[in-house]
């Protein structure tokens, strides 16, 4: 049941004062339509609070149009994914929990509470989520999908760089500072999401979400014919990092999947306006993550171990991730993860990281 946290004293009174009066009430309400509708034993079968009904508001008329700034799919986040939400509460709870964490991130004086609102309808969305995953059908898949594109925005919003903590409320993780920022939670929780797409993706790659799952011309993308300039000069001077390591052929082509994100991204700079709006396929925020879902389990145990190399490549990321820092659930983490990395490895591998860290200063 959609039952929230209970409402501030400023909610409850607000909320009193909009409730018509018994007297109002009962003139508007014939006596015989509520004594047949008492007849007939009816229960409502979930109890929809204001702030409910404020969450799914803001989620619609704001939360998703900040998450989804390409017209020709906005569609789908601000009127499938609520319908869906109503199939599956467990995919409207997730979306009420991110526009929780919008309106905290857009109003400080109601920060607490709804980062609580956040807290609780993410708690409801992952145990919803967690009885569905163990049966996986066509039917369910998109509200599965869903939910893991939810959960990712989600933990990227919570656990935001750039944000303190909020007095009274406990931290929902135990990792250190720098391995948050590292992906100790995030990049499991992006590619897991292969495990929900895998047994029925052809289902959901022919369905309405098939915008959302595209990425247009990635594979026309050749990072060897189609990069130019110094931004890729700069790329392609880390691979002096690994030239005598054993697992040079992990990097390079973690490196190549680099090259690829930043083109990727770089077209939409200069995309017509027009043709912008038209592109209907994933861009801006999806073209840095495209390297967490791509890039090989062996270099992410590389960067797990903190390895040099896998060390400056993931700089190289955090630097594209900061050309997306207008995405609210992102701001921060483009510039963190650079300034992580240079701490991390210290005076002499500077040299390398040069270039990510001048973007990330701007």
């Amino acid at each position: 049941m959609l039952m929230p946290p209970q409402p501030t004293s400023t909610e409850m009174s607000s909320s009193m004062s909009q409730s018509p009066s018994t007297t109002s009430t009962s003139r508007l309400t014939p006596s015989s339509t509520t004594n047949s509708i008492r007849s007939l034993d009816y229960t409502p079968t979930e109890t929809l609070g204001l702030i409910h009904l404020r969450l799914l508001h803001h989620w619609t008329v704001s939360t998703s149009m900040h998450i989804c700034k390409c017209p020709k799919t906005l569609w789908i986040w601000q009127e499938a994914f609520p319908q869906m939400g109503f199939q599956y509460p467990f995919v409207l709870h997730a979306l009420l929990g991110l526009a929780a964490l919008h309106i905290a991130y857009q109003s400080p004086s109601e920060r607490k509470q709804r980062w609580l609102d956040g807290m609780y309808h993410h708690g409801e969305a992952l145990a919803g989520f967690q009885k569905q995953i163990s049966n996986v059908t066509a039917d369910n898949s998109e509200a599965l999908f869903t939910w893991s594109i939810c959960n990712v925005l989600y933990i990227f919003a919570m656990s935001n760089p750039l944000q303190d903590a909020v007095d009274g409320v406990p931290s929902i993780s135990t990792l250190s500072r720098n391995d948050k920022v590292l992906g100790a939670e995030w990049i499991p929780m992006i590619r897991g999401m292969n495990a929900v797409l895998e047994p029925t993706h052809n289902y959901i790659r022919f369905g309405r979400m098939k915008f959302i799952m595209s990425l247009g011309n990635w594979d026309e993308i050749d990072p060897g014919q189609d990069s130019c300039g110094s931004e890729d000069d700069y790329f392609c001077r880390v691979r002096d990092t690994w030239k005598d390591s054993n697992s040079s052929e992990v990097y390079e082509k973690a490196l190549h999947i680099l090259r690829k994100c930043r083109l990727y991204s770089l077209q939409f700079q200069n995309m017509d306006p027009k043709m912008r709006d038209d592109w209907g396929y994933n861009k801006e925020w999806a073209g840095p993550l495209i390297f967490i879902h791509f890039a090989s389990d062996s270099y992410f145990l590389l960067l797990k171990e903190r390895q040099p190399p896998a060390l400056v490549l993931f700089s190289l990321f955090g630097a594209l991730l900061h050309g997306v820092d207008s995405y609210w659930f992102l701001r921060g983490w483009g510039k963190a993860i650079v300034e992580v990395i240079a701490d991390v490895l210290g005076g002499y591998w500077k040299q390398w990281l040069s270039w990510p860290l001048q973007v990330a200063q701007n």
